[in-house]
Order: structure tokens, then C-alpha cells, then sequence
């Protein structure tokens, strides 16, 4: 049976809920904050771990648990309104208002997950699905070769935040200059700019970051049988 589908703000909300109680609740264990709170434990590890959201409700008892506003741990409370806006792969930025929209599977990439479940999850009937809009994923509107998964880390930092969702869409032949979702001897997968260089016979995937700790993986075309490319990344988008 499919899971349901959750929409882009509804998945951002959990991961700023989950960080968010994992601050606040620090000293706790999650039984003990259940226990302050009445609230049962396996419902409050779903919080914590993006399987749920909680209610009014629910959030009422959490936040004077730990004697903090409902805005803390939610930020949906707020009085301002969060705005949300998406960026294509070429920096335009494209609101997200009263469009049509189309479903897309998402893997959840935040977690550590290896080079298969990314293979697997391009025809999962199984996984979780999100709406964006026409007007974000633009030419690429109801493809069906699109993921969607999140930017974890810094590498890319200078494009796009840890966190962003990113619309992958599947190729094994990309551009120079293309941001690409690859893996080295399908192992946990990564993103970075791809340069191919005919003359030198070297293909290299190049970090975009503010941070120089992070170098770029570079293979000769020899080496390169055990690098898989799973698909460029074509939208991402940031919640403000």
C-alpha cells in the first residue's frame, strides 16, 4: 500500500519540528519527556523521527514541557507567514502560487542511505510522494524520471543549503558543468558539479563551497568504471 503523499512545506515542517525538539530537549531522553508530557512514547519518537506531526494538541503539552512557545518546536506559529521560493539550475527564482501540480517520489536522503536505495527508488511505488508546483519544476513538470530527495552537508553550499529539496532527474550522460548525483563503488551518494576532460582523459566531481575542507573527487577515465551517475539535479528549491 502507498504511503501518503506529503507536500513540500509539510516535510520541511517535520525536519524543523525533529531539529527543533532535539534542541529543546536536551538532558531528556525521549521516555522521560514523554512522560512529562503524557503524550506516548511511540507517538513522540514519530515526531522526532519525520514519521509524524504533531497537533495543537499535541504541541501544547511538548512546549510547556519544556517550557518554551508552540513557535519554538513549530515555526508554522508564528505570527509572520514563511514564504517559500524555488531556484531552477540556471538561478531563477520561481514562486509557488495557486499552480498545477504533479506528484513526485522522494527519498528521504538525509538519513544515511546507500547507492541502491537511490537506484530502486526511481520505480518504488512504495515511497513517500510530494506535490510541487508546475511553475517550480518548470520543462520538467510531471517527468517521470525526476526524484526528489534533500541536500545533506556543505559541499554545495555556495548553490544551494543542507536541507534544500533537490529534483533529480535520472541520466547517466551529463553536461560539464552539470550538478550530479553520483556514487563510487555504490556506496552512500553524493552531489557535486561534474567536468569531463577528453584531453587529460580525467573525469572530475567538484565541490561548490564556502568550506575548502571539501575536495574534489577526481578519476581517470581507467579508474572511473566503479563511479555511477544516477541523474543531474535540475530544481532545488529553499524554504525561507
Amino acid at each position: 500500500m502507498a504511503r501518503n503523499k506529503l507536500s513540500v512545506p509539510e516535510i520541511s515542517a517535520r525536519r524543523e519540528i525533529s531539529k527543533n525538539l532535539k534542541h529543546y530537549a536536551r538532558g531528556l531522553t525521549q521516555r522521560q519527556l514523554a512522560d512529562k508530557t503524557g503524550i506516548p512514547a511511540s507517538t513522540l519518537f514519530g515526531y522526532f523521527a519525520m514519521r509524524s506531526t504533531p497537533n495543537a494538541g499535541m504541541l501544547e503539552k511538548i512546549a510547556d514541557a519544556l517550557g518554551v512557545q508552540k513557535s519554538d518546536i513549530d515555526p508554522r506559529y508564528k505570527t509572520t507567514v514563511s514564504s517559500s521560493m524555488a531556484k531552477t539550475s540556471d538561478d531563477h527564482y520561481i514562486g509557488e502560487r495557486n499552480d498545477p501540480i504533479h506528484y513526485y517520489p522522494y527519498l528521504d536522503a538525509g538519513v544515511s542511505c546507500g547507492a541502491p536505495a537511490l537506484v530502486d527508488s526511481y520505480t518504488n511505488n512504495d515511497l513517500q510522494r510530494i506535490q510541487l508546483s508546475d511553475a517550480v519544476m518548470g520543462k520538467y513538470a510531471g517527468d517521470k524520471d525526476i526524484l526528489v530527495i534533500h541536500a545533506n552537508g556543505e559541499s554545495m553550499n555556495r548553490i544551494f543549503p543542507s536541507g534544500a529539496l533537490l529534483a533529480v532527474k535520472r541520466t547517466s550522460n551529463p553536461s560539464n558543468g552539470d550538478i550530479v548525483v553520483f556514487s563510487v563503488d555504490n556506496e552512500e551518494f553524493s552531489c557535486k558539479r561534474y567536468y569531463k576532460n577528453d584531453k587529460a582523459k580525467i573525469v572530475s566531481f567538484q565541490p561548490d563551497s564556502d568550506d575548502s575542507s571539501f575536495e574534489p573527487y577526481v578519476y581517470r577515465y581507467e579508474d572511473a568504471s566503479n563511479v555511477t551517475i544516477f541523474g543531474k539535479v535540475v530544481v532545488y528549491t529553499v524554504v525561507l
